[in-house]
């Protein structure tokens, strides 16, 4: 692919997080690569990104392309400031959210004597029946009632509803009656109120998950929508509408156009580029097995990458809500660097989940904020210097913060700031520590044959205790740290995920029919993929299948490649076999049957080429000779040598204790630990007792 596929404008990344919101613009022949990381303005996220665009002067050079990872549609969901919505459903099924299937999904779970069982997002009185019956083969039992649902229609318009989910029993089998009903919805409460269609959100089998997908398609819809058109007319030289993309939660991107439609696709997007990208870097280091570990202001989003490729779940649970959409595998917990140090009502020592955010934000930023956070633990400590300016316009006083741990300090019998300080930050790697637990060990796999990628603003300050904490022996500390998820949504893809209802057995599977089906979803994948600007030449289409053994309630996610020919009962079954081994741990019977239940296509393409330069940063500018400073480990103060990164030549050997300063985040290397810069510019950091000078 030649040079005239390249985007002569910057591609502009934008990672909007809870306090930093993390900018990282490329030029078209991906010789510059420029960063920023600015305070996020909560009530308006756009605010910072234009505040941004000016830092970089892309307002002076414009900007061809922008990608954007968002937590508009989370923080509506998890703050309960969602759209006022209202429901159509099937005579019959009116409290089929309330109902759920009668378990607790919550962490937890059942032997949680405080669980409370959260509200529906759509309250019954703005849930309406109407008359209309399709059999689960799409044949109509009973024909839509069209006064039923004016009746309802005039309704929701007296309730000033903002949006209506469109839930009809077996709908994913015949559209038709959904269709129908939101045709007279939009003549009654006109364009302007949001329709989430069952049908065309989440088209397969189990209607109370279906159903929530739909509700809270259209709970999050109205706030998607306000966000994503408070781009239009910003002054952002050179970006069309058509050039703003998305990040969804299955790491692939999507036009403005699919994230109005489907913003239930956008839930947990944030974290989704860091991990795309830790694949990049994995693979230029011939590195298979990576966890990562994006810690920034609010939170720590942790993944699981086995043969260097991440987990996949179709369904989860967000606030006890369940959702039914492709989404990455990403454990969050509510530690980073804004994560408040408190004592609860037992006098117990907590870290988080509270997080100061970036207003008021840490104690050390001056703004207000009284209680201690981690950024204060290693103000204190001496690990972020006390001249130090975050987010490029945050001076940190280290009075301040020292000053904020003083009621801890006294509850708690520290015998100064210092050691509550660094109390602290073992509490930080104790919840994170726990997060890859859950991922790794809860799931089969032993941690210590992984190596850890850390980035965001506080994982490399933090990922060597981590790591030693877990037993895992290699941190890779990649380029650009600080505004690394950015980077991941610039070289992001466009993902297009179709999926169909598709009930069969092995004893009678038709496969013609199967492979005619699976034809149909893989042409209309690559079709919404061209439609959102994907070079066709780059455009790449993976096959799956829902599975399950016969007389089971839950099937797994089988991958049959991405060659449909070679598609038939021989490779069904082993593939089956080897998906349900690597879940259970053995593989079923041979004599057992299986039966299919979705139809999955998977298309991914490129919206432009991006050369390979953007990953490494360049020749060391000048001299590696580092400073020096007194910085606080294990309970003392000690001689820690400080690097500047762009100062340092490849292979250069960092003892600990060290530090390794850049634009948006600081490296700690541990007493006892020692670093390596690859000729990637990537740094490794490993035990010394592993590999004596970081070798």
């Amino acid at each position: 692919m030649g040079h005239g596929r390249r985007n002569p404008l910057f591609t502009l990344g934008v990672d909007v997080g809870g306090t930093f919101t993390d900018l990282v613009a490329v030029n078209g022949a991906g010789t510059e690569v420029r960063t920023a990381k600015i305070p996020t303005v909560r009530d308006d996220p756009v605010k910072a990104i234009l505040q941004g665009v000016k830092e970089l002067r892309l307002d002076e050079e414009g900007v061809g392309r922008l990608v954007n990872g968002t937590t508009v549609a989370t923080n509506a969901l998890l703050e309960r400031r969602g759209a006022v919505t209202g429901m159509l459903t099937t005579r019959g099924f009116r409290d089929t959210l309330e109902v759920g299937r009668g378990r607790r999904l919550a962490q937890g779970g059942m032997f949680d004597i405080r669980f409370r069982r959260p509200k529906p997002l759509i309250p019954r009185d703005r849930r309406f029946e109407v008359t209309e019956r399709i059999r689960y083969n799409g044949d109509v039992a009973a024909p839509l009632s069209r006064e039923d649902v004016a009746r309802a229609a005039e309704e929701l318009k007296r309730q000033n509803v903002e949006a209506v989910a469109v839930c009809f029993l077996h709908s994913y089998a015949n559209p038709a009656h959904e269709e129908t009903a939101a045709e007279i919805l939009r003549e009654v409460l006109g364009p302007g109120v949001f329709l989430s269609l069952s049908s065309q959100v989440n088209p397969q089998y189990r209607e109370f998950e279906r159903f929530s997908t739909a509700a809270v398609n259209g709970y999050v819809g109205p706030p998607i929508g306000s966000y994503l058109g408070s781009f239009q007319g910003k002054p952002i030289p050179g970006l069309s509408e058509d050039a703003v993309y998305i990040m969804g939660s299955a790491g692939g991107v999507m036009n403005i156009e699919t994230a109005r439609a489907f913003p239930v696709r956008t839930i947990l997007s944030g974290p989704a580029g860091g991990v795309t990208v830790a694949r990049a870097a994995g693979n230029e280091l011939g590195i298979g097995n990576l966890i990562t570990c994006d810690m920034g202001g609010t939170s720590a989003d942790v993944a699981l990458l086995p043969g260097n490729r991440p987990a996949f779940a179709n369904e989860t649970v967000l606030a006890g809500i369940p959702i039914r959409a492709a989404q990455m595998e990403i454990n969050t917990v509510g530690a980073g660097a804004g994560s408040i140090i408190w004592t609860d009502v037992d006098g117990a020592f907590r870290v988080g989940p509270r997080s100061a955010g970036s207003s008021p934000g840490p104690a050390c930023y001056g703004n207000g904020g009284k209680e201690p956070t981690i950024t204060d633990a290693n103000v204190v400590m001496n690990r972020i210097r006390d001249t130090a300016v975050l987010g490029g316009i945050i001076r940190v006083d280290a009075g301040r913060a020292l000053q904020s741990f003083a009621a801890v300090q006294e509850k708690q019998g520290f015998a100064s700031g210092l050691e509550a300080a660094e109390g602290a930050i073992s509490i930080l790697v104790a919840r994170t520590i726990r997060a890859i637990r859950e991922i790794s060990l809860e799931r089969g796999h032993d941690p210590r044959d992984f190596s850890l990628v850390a980035f965001g603003g506080a994982g490399p300050m933090h990922a060597a205790f981590i790591a030693e904490g877990i037993g895992i022996e290699t941190v890779i500390v990649p380029n650009h740290p600080g505004n690394f998820s950015a980077l991941g949504l610039v070289a992001a893809n466009v993902r297009q995920d179709i999926t169909a209802t598709y009930l069969a057995r092995s004893s009678s599977l038709d496969t013609d029919d199967l492979l005619d089906s699976l034809g149909g979803i893989g042409d209309e994948a690559r079709e919404r993929l061209i439609g959102q600007n994907a070079l066709p030449e780059t455009i790449s289409v993976s096959y799956f299948l829902d599975m399950r053994c016969r007389g089971q309630a839950h099937e797994i996610s089988v991958p049959l490649g991405e060659d449909r020919s070679a598609i038939g009962l021989p490779l069904i079954q082993t593939a089956f076999r080897e998906a349900y081994g690597g879940r259970y741990g053995r593989p079923p019977e041979p004599e057992i049957e299986f039966e299919i239940i979705t139809l999955r296509a998977i298309g991914e393409g490129q919206v432009q080429e991006l050369p390979p330069e953007i990953w490494h940063p360049g020749p060391p500018v000048g001299s590696a000779a580092p400073d020096s400073r007194q910085t606080w480990f294990g309970g003392r103060w000690q001689e820690t040598r400080v690097w500047d990164r762009t100062r340092l030549a490849a292979d250069s050997v960092l003892e600990g204790p060290s530090l390794v300063e850049e634009s948006g985040a600081t490296t700690v290397i541990p007493p006892g630990w020692a670093g390596r810069v690859h000729p990637s510019g990537h740094i490794l950091l490993r035990p010394k007792e592993v590999s004596p000078a970081g070798a």
